[in-house]
Formats: C-alpha cells, sequence, structure tokens
C-alpha cells in the first residue's frame, strides 16, 4: 500500500496502477473482494489519468465486477463486460479476459451456467496457443542462442526469423 502511494506522489501512475492491481489480486486470492474492488477501481483510476493501455483498464473493469460477484452482488451488466473483451487490442490479456468472464458467469447466478463453460473452454484453448507460441519462442532462444531472439518477441509471444549475426 505504500507503493501506490509514493507512485501517486511521484506522479508514477502507471505503476501506481500496476501495483493497486496485484494489491487487488492478492486482496481477492485472500477472499476480501470489497478490498479488492477498492485497489482495481483505483487502479482504473490511474490508468486513467496515465493514459495507459486502455485493455488493461477494461480489464480492470473486469476483474471490479468479478469482486462484486464474488461478494454476492448480482446487479452486473454483462454487455458491458463483453464490451470489454471485444474492445481488447492487447492479445496477452486474451485469456484473462475469457477465464475471469467465465467465473463471473459461473458465480452470478444459476442461470449462466452453459455460457461460463463456453467461455472457460475459450480461455483453455486461448492459453494454450498462447503457451504453443511460449515454446516456440523459447525453442528458438536455446536453439539460437539468447541474442538472436527479440524481446518483443519473448513478451508477445510471436515467432520470428532468427538472425545469423547472432545480435
Amino acid at each position: 500500500m505504500k507503493g501506490v502511494d509514493f507512485c501517486e506522489r511521484i506522479h508514477s501512475l502507471v505503476f501506481g496502477g500496476v501495483a493497486s492491481i496485484s494489491l487487488g489480486d492478492i486482496c481477492f486470492d485472500r477472499g476480501r473482494y470489497d478490498t479488492s474492488q477498492e485497489h482495481y477501481e483505483n487502479a482504473i483510476c490511474l490508468l486513467q489519468l496515465g493514459r495507459f493501455l486502455p485493455s488493461w483498464i477494461n480489464i480492470n473493469r473486469i476483474f471490479v465486477v468479478r469482486a462484486r460477484v464474488m461478494n454476492n452482488e448480482k446487479d452486473v451488466n454483462l454487455n458491458e463486460l463483453f464490451k470489454c473483451y471485444k474492445d481488447n487490442k492487447f492479445k496477452i490479456l486474451e485469456g484473462w479476459m475469457l477465464k475471469y468472464l467465465g467465473e463471473i458467469l459461473l458465480n452470478i447466478d444459476d442461470h449462466h451456467m452453459d455460457e461460463a463453460e463456453d467461455w472457460v473452454k475459450r480461455a483453455i484453448e486461448e492459453d494454450k496457443m498462447v503457451a504453443i507460441k511460449e515454446m516456440s519462442v523459447l525453442g528458438l532462444k536455446k536453439r539460437h542462442g539468447p541474442k538472436t531472439v527479440p524481446h518483443c518477441c519473448l513478451v508477445a509471444g510471436v515467432g520470428f526469423e532468427p538472425t545469423t549475426s547472432g545480435l
């Protein structure tokens, strides 16, 4: 919590947002859903002020609703959440969004079980694809040496043509 305060004082809004997300995750994992929701809402605020990636803001909107649902709040606008997913432009967040939307549908009531299952299945398929891409990149790294794999490829999990220069 002191880290978030420090980030806000030095106007490091993005790092403050990331710290708030981490605190939200910790509180969520401990079953402190109200506190978790507050941290995710703070992250949204900081990320918006920092004009950070809209997709990160959207996944935090999903996190907020997930915390609310786990706290037995049932007044949820599902269409708004589906729009957050649809508007995602950051591929690495897709599996998480699918998983958490499935979790929301699973816990909101008994009427969305089939839909929740579909979202979770899609999340599993997406995670398999990401894992395959990561293994491909790591295999290239091992075969060609660490200097031939551009960092952006490791982060994005995309393939590339390795250079022969080893740079």
